[in-house]
């Protein structure tokens, strides 16, 4: 499953919280620029905070972020994440899981960023289901909200 968020307003305990009951395997940082006023959600201390928690960290803003443009290449590794990237084995011999994905940006409102207007459009044209969490943990399907006006 793919899932975006922003943590704009989002405390700590809430984002813990929100990795544990999704399942997250694995953060995609997919900010152009990871670093700002709230330190717990920059780069270096994603990257030193995540693994305690048995989480990876896959830094993308640089080709996945929204202040120019993403070539298709990158958009095609997203893609991946889908596909073959996202298989993990299952311990009980089940067969294979996928892994459970968060596009993380800053904007709360995924209306007014880039991870849905660019990342989770191309993603649902490819038959890829994208799932938008709010802090409470409230999904939206990215699908529902491209009927709606941009607030960009």
């Amino acid at each position: 499953m793919i899932y975006t968020i922003g943590y704009q307003g989002l405390q700590l305990p809430q984002f813990k919280r929100i990795l544990e009951e999704k399942q997250i395997d694995i953060l995609v940082d997919v900010r152009s620029k990871p670093n700002g006023r709230a330190f717990q959600y920059n780069r270096k201390a994603l990257e030193a905070w995540l693994p305690t928690l048995s989480k990876l960290y896959w830094y993308k803003g640089d080709v996945l972020g929204g202040f120019k443009p993403i070539e298709p290449d990158a958009l095609q590794w997203l893609e991946g994440l889908n596909h073959n990237m996202g298989i993990k084995t299952n311990t009980a011999n089940t067969g294979p899981i996928r892994f459970n994905y968060l596009l993380l940006c800053f904007e709360a409102n995924p209306r007014e960023c880039h991870r849905h207007y660019i990342l989770a459009r191309h993603l649902t044209s490819k038959g890829i289901e994208v799932i938008h969490l709010d802090k409470d943990m409230r999904e939206t399907p990215a699908s529902t909200l491209f009927s709606q006006p941009s607030l960009l």
